[in-house]
């Protein structure tokens, strides 16, 4: 029986010098039935180039105007269903948040018949990411052995931007994952993600409008679709690079983007979402101290630490990153800089907070 196909989609900006790596931890894989498609959104560095150099015919590529990763992610989900009015209608019901009247994004080339349209998994990386070996093996196996799994993703390790391991790692959840849980705490890194395409026809596209974090939404949806769909593995399965000016590492955007998404969620789905606002909220709060704290602002990150107690504070007693973050804030105030300096490296590779 032959391997059902995959379509694995890369949305790219300025990554020149990692999209080659990118591409081929996708090309490598042991399962070879895939087509990698790649959306330029608007580089203008030798993005384009750097990718015109490998030379694979399951390299599908799309080029957009820039536009942020969300519609990059939309312009690829759109030429694999083909006829935009389909697409449109399932936007309109389910993402709630997108203008109705939106047309497609113009093209440079606009992508309608792709040569592996019979695919039935869609994956996801990111332009400067890396896949592990034998990954995309692993989780589609798990998905042909459980039909009532929708969705699968699995851990990731942090490399820096040389792609050499950091030494801390996001163990995102080991099986089941529930809206409430994926609301709590997100652990789902879009990477390290593969679904079955029929997700596609039930959630929709990426929410165009919110600023950050449409990726957190879709999960959310899908968790909200299907109830006992989503499954995680405790492999490592995504190397996530780490580089200097990466909008992850800026606190106050994901805190924006986060009261956009909860004020989403609670209308989407009020009572379930109400019934665990406070503790997601401490654990956002506890997420961006740590953000902070090492960015080097160590008076925002105390603030932050103290909201995130004031919101669900027996929650955050229960799990030692609460007590590794305020260690690390208490010896950054109280303890001399040559011993903290010390204790940093130890409190960095232990405090494995997940945002």
């Amino acid at each position: 029986m032959p391997e059902p196909g995959v379509s694995v989609i890369m949305p790219v900006y300025n990554v020149a010098p990692f999209v080659r790596q990118a591409m081929e931890s996708v090309l490598s894989q042991s399962w070879t039935d895939l087509e990698l498609i790649i959306v330029d959104d608007g580089s203008t560095d030798s993005t384009a180039r750097e990718i015109a150099e490998i030379d694979d015919p399951r390299v599908v590529f799309i080029q957009v105007e820039h536009g942020g990763v969300a519609r990059a992610r939309n312009a690829a989900l759109r030429a694999l269903w083909g006829r935009m009015a389909s697409c449109q209608a399932v936007e309109n019901r389910l993402s709630s948040d997108v203008d109705s009247t939106r047309r497609p994004i113009s093209n440079r080339r606009q992508v309608t018949n792709l040569p592996h349209n019979h695919n039935r998994y869609v994956a996801f990386l990111d332009g400067d990411d890396l896949w592990a070996p034998g990954v995309l093996r692993r989780q589609i196996t798990f998905l042909e052995a459980n039909p009532s799994v929708v969705l699968s993703f699995a851990s990731i390790k942090m490399v820096d931007e040389h792609g050499r391991d950091s030494g801390r790692s996001i163990q995102g959840c080991k099986g089941p994952l529930s809206f409430s849980e994926l609301l709590t705490e997100d652990v789902i890194v879009t990477g390290a993600v593969v679904m079955r395409r029929e997700v596609l026809d039930t959630v929709g596209l990426f929410d165009e409008d919110l600023q950050r974090g449409s990726d957190h939404d879709y999960w959310l949806r899908t968790a909200l679709a299907y109830p006992t769909g989503l499954f995680g593995f405790p492999e490592i399965g995504l190397l996530y690079r780490q580089r200097a000016g990466q909008l992850s590492a800026d606190w106050r955007l994901k805190q924006q983007a986060w009261d956009q998404l909860l004020t989403k969620m609670l209308r989407l789905a009020p009572v379930e979402s109400e019934r665990v606002a406070a503790r997601a909220s401490a654990n956002l709060d506890r997420a961006l101290a740590a953000i902070a704290y090492e960015n080097g602002e160590p008076r925002a990150a105390l603030q932050l630490f103290r909201r995130a107690w004031k919101h669900a504070p027996w929650f955050l007693a229960r799990d030692k990153r609460t007590w590794l973050l305020g260690a690390a804030l208490l010896s950054a105030r109280m303890l001399p800089t040559w011993i903290h300096q010390r204790a940093e490296h130890w409190f960095r590779t232990a405090r494995a907070y997940r945002t």
